[in-house]
């Protein structure tokens, strides 16, 4: 490689990994130094999938400060407008309304014994997960704007503050550090050898120092006193934003440039202690600005520095920039944080509208460990990869179609072509001797690669024919070659001399594309329109369908599962049209779909390492260990049926491809799925190949180019983490530790979640069990679970959590005791039998008294019959009341529209609810707009309320021109018109004819809406919290493009929640969604 610079020319020698100069003048200088033993090393790939949170994701507000993960994984972000705690699902926020001190976060920590500290521009909050205990100068703070928060090793909890003018318009000076030990304040300022009142940041380092970053210099504190460095002392700058100590015991320091006047500024980035002077990093070093705002050391060793122009990442003294080129939300990063999965987060800074620039804010997520696409601009030989092959020490093949070869080592790529001595760019078969050598199948013979250079075989050398379909190695170590057309379909090569087979010895057929030798040594040979042969070492047998075959069209191009052997000796055959043949040694058989694999069509099959085997269909997949089948479908967990690819990775886990679903991993125990949503270009997965490091690459079929694109992948070595949120009987029990004891014949409820990052909550299993009686449960998605407890005794109950990954949590576990009821008490029998027998003497002496009471008694019964009769009366014609309000809100016909089918209906049940639909239409006609609500509470009550928010839904349909204005203005109306306990929840749907298209907003209705199209039902997962609570709460809109023959069900919970006899609710039974997917496209609705 040579680089040309100034007078000369810079030289790389890759074999030494330094440079040599050979110049003009004999030396090169740059900047006034001497460039010498300059590597050219490229940067690395900046690969890696991002993500982006904002005020609409559930933020508490765009405008991120500070981002914290707690012991328990889950992640505390502080914004100016409260702080929000987010577990990998959904964000709860906390503000002052709750209880904090101020919203304008600028410091969080958690201290030893769990609880987490959060810094305010109005004070401390002190938050022990249920209630905030505040501190402010009025108990002995030093001042409320508070910068940082540390927890020394002793225990002590150390307070920074700052001037306000560093996050605010008004000024407000620092006042220095606040010491607390559990009960009082003690203050630290200049006058106690503080280098600054003014305080970014404090630091414990290893040796017990307290490091204080402040805006005119560092101080660092023994427990005496203080020990000042400035720029007299190296710095370059004084204001020292953020102090961090790397695992190697260095302190680093990050700092911001000082201003000269409005264009100059001086000074900055990021600097290095080693106890005597400082070592300067800057933009001349390669960071993208010397403002410096933040500093962090990931898992890998990598630091991390946040400044006013990107993110720069430090490893190995080489830089690497992130900016919102790359992904970043926005360049302006002023907090940086790493989860303990590998997750880089990023907080960017809010600009405001009259900054004057671009982009966005809120969290930037960026993690470079999952699944990174390979591209040409990574190396790759082509876009238009057909065939792909991992070598035996784990490294990758890649065949682009009439462009040759790539290889690919896990880091960098290496191409080869006829430029490089390969035979012919356009490859047809791949395979790996045992000596490691790589043969390869083109158009103009066979070529062999050594690793250093290539060798090409023709027909001039004895070849049989130049257009090689398959490349075999046999157990003898001769080499096959097969080939299409020529006077030798079939030729062997013993690395000296080659023999061709043809028609005169047995092999009548025109061409050989797939080659497998079975345990018996036999060489089977598959055909496209032949059949098949089997080669004993001296004679050729064809088999066709004259001889049980499925089919006679075996195999084509790229086919390389035309055969396989199960543990049981049988061998099985797969046809280009997907039927399946066996074996038996003797003839083959047809395979049915009665046979016990299922689906008709065989897609592809593949044999795991303990000798199972596994064939892909179009209805799922089915494996064999030589003595039963067993199948998995999408009722088990595939993403999709329609299996196009089967791999086992290094850890055993099966991989599946599919048609539309992406890719389903299996081990044994449980599946999950990895799709478009988790970072795959495609839900068509075509090839599936281990390589080095645990990765697996993914061939994601490319519909432009016919080939594919591929992914890597690489399953987290982190596990989520499961924690049990409460446990329910009589009483709902979120102290887990303090359980009262349960009476037996209850049903005991438990509720747990998955604290994980990386996958989404549709996708989370967990398996549970009562550790005394029960095994794991089959993986599920649901995240209850309640059992009837008979029998009393002492039981824990357990539950973990199942990742994207399959990778398993730690078991959370929960303990109880069920006891007996009280009469079944023994304390209470044994007594209770005497006192049983008194009272069998007493009930004789009273017996008398009894029948003379009994005349007088009967009189008082006809008494109370009369006036219970009475009250039903009264309550009876309130019911009719309310239901005749009830009925009076619905519409008593659907709108005829064209190109539409609307119904409505409500069945009423004995109790009057608040349930109503309408339907509005809009001035021009052209939109429809159809509502669905359930007001809370019951009988006349409830319907007045519905009375009341059907009015107001009217009266806002007209004015509003969109679904979420609508919805936002009539939850204002009844928060100033309902009781404080109620509420109405609503879905507002709005139809243009024009456009095809539903407008959706939701109004806290968990029966969400459900689109049936094609057979398939999907709900229409649009959020928002129930009307009449918060005035000032927005709602947001989902647009869904409709198509020709699509269902749209509207319901309240009605529906959904009713439960069988086993308590499962008729939604989660599944029944609802058999019963919907299996409507005739040609049934019409009516109400």
């Amino acid at each position: 490689l040579r680089c040309h610079v100034l007078d000369g020319y810079l030289y790389y020698n890759s074999e030494a990994e330094v440079l040599t100069t050979q110049t003009v003048a004999g030396k090169v200088n740059f900047k006034g130094q001497t460039l010498t033993r300059i590597d050219f090393h490229f940067a690395p790939f900046k690969k890696g999938a991002w993500k982006h949170y904002d005020y609409l994701d559930g933020l508490a507000s765009a405008s991120v400060t500070k981002i914290y993960q707690a012991e328990d994984r889950t992640l505390w972000i502080g914004t100016t407008n409260g702080i929000s705690h987010y577990d990998g699902e959904s964000f709860t926020n906390l503000t002052t309304n709750d209880g904090l001190i101020n919203n304008h976060i600028s410091a969080i920590h958690q201290s030893s014994d769990g609880s987490i500290w959060f810094g305010t521009l109005g004070g401390v909050s002190h938050y022990d997960g249920k209630k905030f205990v505040n501190f402010t100068t009025e108990e002995g703070l030093v001042s409320n704007v508070v910068s940082d928060i540390h927890q020394s090793n002793d225990g002590l909890i150390w307070i920074a503050t700052t001037e306000k003018r560093q996050w605010a318009f008004s000024l407000d000076p620092g006042e220095g550090i606040s010491r607390y030990d559990g009960q009082d304040f003690v203050s630290f300022t200049t006058q106690d050898g503080l280098i600054n009142n003014s305080v970014n940041d404090i630091h414990q380092s290893q040796d017990g120092k307290l490091w204080i970053g402040t805006t005119n210099g560092i101080s660092h504190y023994d427990g005496d006193g203080f020990v000042n460095l400035t720029t007299d002392n190296g710095l370059v700058s004084n204001d020292v934003k953020a102090i961090h100590e790397s695992s190697d015991g260095r302190l680093w320091f990050a700092t911001t440039a000082r201003r000269i006047n409005s264009s100059t500024y001086i000074g900055g980035g990021v600097f290095l202690y080693n106890g005597k002077e400082f070592t300067n990093l800057t933009t001349e070093n390669g960071l993208p600005s010397n403002n410096v705002k933040a500093i962090h050391e990931s898992q890998d060793g990598s630091l991390w520095f946040a400044t006013d122009q990107g993110v720069a990442r430090y490893y190995q003294e080489r830089i690497v920039i992130f900016t919102t080129a790359d992904g970043l939300a926005d360049n302006d990063v002023v907090a940086l944080c790493e989860s303990d999965d590998g997750t880089m987060w990023f907080a960017t800074k809010y600009q405001g509208w009259f900054s004057g620039k671009s982009g966005s804010s809120g969290l930037s997520v960026y993690n470079s460990q999952g699944m990174i696409q390979l591209t040409e601009k990574d190396g790759l030989v082509g876009s238009n990869i057909q065939l792909i092959h991992q070598s035996k020490d784990g490294t990758i093949w890649f065949v682009s179609h009439g462009d040759g070869l790539s290889h690919y080592n896990g880091k960098h790529f290496t191409n080869y072509s006829t430029r490089n001595g390969l035979g012919d760019n356009r490859i047809l078969s791949i395979t790996e001797a045992r000596d490691q050598t790589m043969w390869f199948g083109h158009r103009r013979g066979v070529s062999s690669f050594d690793g250093k250079t290539f060798k090409t075989l023709s027909v001039e050398d004895g070849l049989g024919s130049n257009n090689v379909h398959a490349v075999y190695e046999s157990k003898d170590r001769n080499m096959w070659f097969g080939g299409w057309g020529g006077t030798g379909i079939l030729s062997r090569y013993d690395g000296k001399t080659l023999k061709t087979f043809n028609q005169s010895d047995g092999l009548k057929t025109s061409n050989v594309v797939t080659f497998y030798q079975s345990s018996d040594d036999s060489l089977w040979l598959a055909t496209y329109g032949k059949g098949v042969f089997r080669y004993d070492g001296q004679h050729f047998t064809q088999f066709t369908t004259d001889n049980g075959l499925a089919s006679n069209i075996v195999s084509s191009i790229f086919v390389t599962d035309s055969f396989i052997e199960s543990a049981d000796g049988t061998m099985w055959c797969r046809s280009l049209n997907g039927l399946l043949s066996r074996y038996d040694g003797q003839r083959f058989t047809a395979v049915t779909t009665q046979d016990e694999i299922i689906g008709g069509f065989v897609s592809c099959m593949y044999k795991s390492r303990n000798g199972v085997v596994w064939f892909g269909t179009e209805d799922g997949v089915t494996s064999y260990d030589g003595l039963k089948f067993v199948s998995l479908s999408k009722a088990d967990g595939l993403g999709d049926n329609q299996i196009t690819a089967i791999y086992e990775s290094e850890d055993g886990i099966m991989w599946f491809g599919t048609r539309s679903g992406g890719v389903s991993l299996y081990d044994g125990n449980a599946l999950n799925s990895l799709d478009v949503r988790d970072g795959l270009t495609s839900n068509h997965i075509s090839h599936i190949v281990g390589g080095t490091g645990g990765a697996v690459y993914l061939g994601n079929f490319n519909h432009r180019t016919g080939g594919a694109d591929f992914i890597r992948y690489k399953r987290s070595p982190m596990a989520s983490k499961v924690v049990i949120d409460w446990v329910k009987t009589d009483e709902l029990h979120t102290d887990l530790d303090n359980i009262p004891p349960i009476v037996s014949g209850n049903l005991v409820a438990f509720k747990f979640r998955s604290i994980d990052f990386k996958t989404m909550a549709a996708k989370r299993l967990y398996q549970y069990r009562i550790q005394e009686f029960q095994n794991w449960s089959s993986a599920t998605v649901n995240n209850t679970y309640d059992y009837k407890f008979d029998q009393a005794g002492n039981y824990t109950f357990e539950v973990r959590a199942i990742d994207q990954d399959l990778r398993y949590s730690e078991i959370a576990s929960v303990n109880f005791q069920v006891v007996p009821p009280w009469y079944l008490n023994g304390w209470i029998m044994f007594p209770s039998g005497g006192s049983i027998l008194v009272m069998l003497i007493l009930a004789i002496v009273n017996g008398v008294r009894y029948y003379q009471q009994r005349r007088e008694s009967e009189q008082l019964r006809a008494e109370m019959l009369e006036q219970e009769r009475g009250t039903r009366l009264a309550l009876e014609a309130e019911l009719a009341d309310a239901n005749q309000m009830q009925m009076s809100l619905l519409p008593k016909a659907a709108p005829a529209v064209e190109g539409l089918q609307i119904a409505g209906s409500s069945i009423a049940t004995k109790e009057v609810g608040g349930d109503f639909f309408d339907y509005l239409t809009s001035e021009d006609g052209l939109q429809i707009s159809i509502a669905v609500g359930d007001v809370s509470g019951k009988g006349l009550r409830g319907a007045m309320n519905a009375v009341m928010a059907s009015g107001i839904l009217r009266i806002y349909a007209e004015q509003e021109n969109n679904t979420s204005s609508v919805m936002s203005s009539i939850n204002k109306a009844l928060c100033q018109s309902m009781e404080q306990d109620m509420n109405v929840t609503m879905v507002l749907a709005r139809f243009d004819y024009a456009k095809r298209q539903m407008t959706l907003a939701n109004a806290g209705q968990h029966a969400y809406p459900l689109l049936i199209r094609n057979g398939t039902v999907e709900p229409v997962k649009a959020k928002g919290l129930a009307l009449g609570m918060i005035p000032t709460i927005p709602y947001k809109s989902t647009t869904v493009d409709l198509e020709s023959g699509d269902l749209l069900l509207l319901m309240t919970d009605g529906i959904t929640e009713p439960r069988n006899a086993e308590g499962v609710m008729y939604e989660e039974s599944g029944r609802l969604n058999e019963v919907l997917s299996n409507i005739p496209a040609e049934m019409s609705i009516k109400a």
